[in-house]
């Protein structure tokens, strides 16, 4: 086993909102067969912004994926899922700064779907439809999709937040 170059250092939820659509008083869906994801509607939404001063040799990283279900296409799922958090990532410096954009989409976005994943399959294992398991996803499709501005490109631009946003809204839908 070998230690990540990419690392979550906190994972922070802005919103939980997980409803189970029915109330019938008989589970569904136990742990050896939770619900079957396949053919949901799940929207996944990413944002990407950059350690303030770090354009040029960025490090510091906060990673947001938001992961909806909301039931209005595909198939229906046993709940409605609103569920957006925020992973503080750091890189190492081992990884060229050429190559920082593309790892952080990729391992950046599985990091914080995981936790957004652990913490549905919590809630929904206390649930009166059962357990609700997100599916293991592979974001490798995000490579090439994030940019990283430089120094000059930010003060270039007006604006003054305290994080510069790094990437264009990457939304993906599955």
């Amino acid at each position: 086993m070998k230690t990540s170059p990419l690392q979550l250092k906190q994972c922070l939820f802005r919103k939980v909102h997980i409803k189970a659509r029915s109330t019938d008083f008989e589970p569904k869906y136990s742990a050896f067969e939770p619900f079957d994801f396949n053919g949901v509607g799940v929207d996944v939404t990413t944002e990407v912004s950059v350690a303030e001063g770090e354009y040029d040799d960025p490090r510091h990283f906060a990673f947001r994926l938001q992961l909806k279900v909301t039931n209005e296409r595909g198939k229906p799922a046993p709940y409605d899922i609103d569920v957006d958090a925020v992973g503080f990532l750091e890189i190492s410096e081992k990884i060229s700064k050429d190559e920082r954009a593309d790892f952080v989409a990729v391992n950046g976005a599985a990091l914080v779907y995981g936790a957004i994943r652990e913490t549905v399959s919590s809630i929904t294992s206390r649930s009166i439809p059962g357990p609700a398991i997100l599916p293991a996803v592979t974001f490798i499709d995000q490579k090439g999709t994030l940019r990283i501005p430089t120094s000059a490109q930010v003060t270039a631009t007006p604006d003054t937040s305290p994080q510069h946003k790094a990437a264009a809204h990457v939304k993906q839908q599955g």
